[in-house]
């Protein structure tokens, strides 16, 4: 088994997905490795990607004084805890030397949107992780289109 399926299966919200649809993210996936210190992501930048943490630690804080940090190999991190409409809203830095898997943004989101089934698998599990790891996200809506972006 490849090193991005063996993390998918470990990542809260897609390891009780089917072979298939971990098959199709397998392939969205790219790898980067990430210095201490270095910004994975800055708050207004072009949201480009998600985030599954391969090791390290990283942190993801917002204009507004919240944060949480990320040490786990399968922590995820996108969706509105990262970006809204296309930017990012919130900084993704890197707390030491790590590597993580790169998510196509635009690729993962028109894929949901080609799978209404699996969309709404993903989006129940990442409501639940979401309070788990941020509980600071105090409403999420992911009825509309515009709850994904």
């Amino acid at each position: 088994m490849s090193q991005k399926l063996e993390l998918l299966k470990k990542v809260d919200i897609f390891k009780s997905l089917d072979n298939s649809a971990q098959n199709r993210l397998e392939n969205l996936l790219g790898k980067s490795v990430t210095c201490e210190g270095e910004d994975l992501a800055v708050n207004g930048g072009q949201a480009l990607f998600f985030f599954i943490l391969i090791s390290g630690q990283v942190i993801i804080y917002t204009e507004d004084e919240k944060a949480v940090v990320f040490g786990k190999p399968g922590d995820f991190m996108g969706f509105e805890l990262v970006s809204s409409k296309g930017r990012y809203k919130a900084t993704i830095k890197a707390l030491e030397d790590g590597e993580v898997f790169l998510l196509d943004r635009k690729k993962f989101l028109a894929m949901l949107q080609e799978d209404i089934p699996l969309a709404k698998r993903i989006m129940s599990s990442w409501g639940k992780y979401l309070l788990k790891t941020a509980p600071f996200i105090e409403k999420l809506d992911f009825t509309g289109k515009e709850s994904i972006y």
